[in-house]
């Protein structure tokens, strides 16, 4: 999906990007366990991700 708000896109909308991204969420997905954001200057460990996600307990809360 593409998702696409009416402001620019620069450093210090940052935080506009982010809030309006978890509006979308809860409103779009909102039986879903997990998100995962990432950026392209950001390496990811998918195995290391579920591994993690699979010791955990279902009833934690989880923001990392």
């Amino acid at each position: 999906d593409i998702l696409l708000w009416d402001f620019e896109d620069t450093f210090f909308n940052l935080t506009l990007k982010e809030t309006h991204f978890l509006e979308w969420i809860n409103s779009s997905c909102p039986h879903v366990m997990f998100i995962f954001k990432g950026d392209a200057d950001v390496y990811v460990n998918v195995e290391n991700i579920l591994e993690m996600l699979r010791d955990r307990e279902s009833k934690d809360d989880l923001f990392v």
